[in-house]
């Protein structure tokens, strides 16, 4: 557990939380903007409130995301790394990786 501690590992265990929350918030807002921009005759979600239950998990996830993003980039920036915090980050980014499309369900089920 000394070792996850180090400087070194906590570097890389915060730019891989960087890289994960980049790609999901760049995902998410594709996703915003797509559903939004997409063509009515090509797309079966065409009703505006369909349009706002299949975004809006997103209005909940992007910000989550932005601030793992500006948190993880000022720890890099200062060099100055809580492991409390990098480990609770990472864990959070395993537990979305795994279970993400149950949570974006769940937070949909609330829209009705």
């Amino acid at each position: 557990m000394e070792n996850l501690k180090s400087p070194n590992a906590l570097r890389i265990i915060t730019i891989a939380v960087l890289i994960y929350a980049i790609f999901v918030s760049f995902g998410l807002f594709v996703l915003m903007v797509g559903v939004f921009l997409a063509n009515p005759e090509e797309v079966k979600v065409v009703d505006e409130s369909a349009k706002q239950a299949v975004v809006f998990p997103v209005y909940f996830l992007l910000p989550i995301f932005i601030a793992i993003i500006i948190y993880t980039s000022k720890a890099l920036s200062k060099k100055v790394f809580n492991y409390k915090i990098i480990f609770a980050l990472a864990l959070f980014s395993l537990i979305y990786m795994s279970f993400g499309t149950y949570f974006y369900n769940f937070i949909q089920g609330f829209y009705s």
